[in-house]
């Protein structure tokens, strides 16, 4: 199965600290959805990501390949039930090729809920690496952390 991850999961370390058997395929965007940060993380202690429907907008991330065993994980670690639930989107990556990607959206947001310096970095450092289009690591650097 697969995962499409928009925020710190783009991290490669962090995401194979937390589902070790995953593998990276590739650079895909989910259309009609913007990013927003409209959640406040206790284990952060700043404002996570969410994909908010948005029609017209679109959200880059990266796509996982992912284990059952990964996405139980990745369940708990998200707060599933609690903060965010799982859903299932279509995402289109570089080439045009289509296929379906599990994501996690947050269930009761707030108003921006600014990140920190360090959640933004990591943000930062994925869509830089991964070459993402130019207009969006621009709104990635846009979001004002907290502080």
């Amino acid at each position: 199965m697969y995962y499409f991850a928009y925020g710190s999961n783009m991290d490669e370390e962090q995401m194979k600290s937390r589902c070790p058997k995953s593998s990276l395929v590739g650079t895909a965007r989910l259309d009609n959805h913007r990013l927003d940060f409209t959640h406040f993380s206790q284990t952060r202690q700043c404002g996570v990501p969410d994909i908010v429907p948005s029609p017209g907008d679109f959200i880059w991330g990266l796509v996982y390949r992912v284990t059952l065993e990964d996405i139980k994980g990745l369940d708990q670690i998200e707060g599933r039930g609690r903060s965010y639930e799982r859903g299932y989107y279509t995402v289109r990556f570089l080439d045009g090729r289509k296929i379906g990607a599990h994501a996690y959206y947050v269930i009761q947001r707030q108003s921006y809920v600014p990140p920190n310096a360090e959640y933004l970095r990591l943000m930062r450092q994925a869509v830089i690496k991964h070459s993402f289009p130019e207009e969006y690591v621009k709104l990635v650097e846009s979001f004002v952390p907290q502080g």
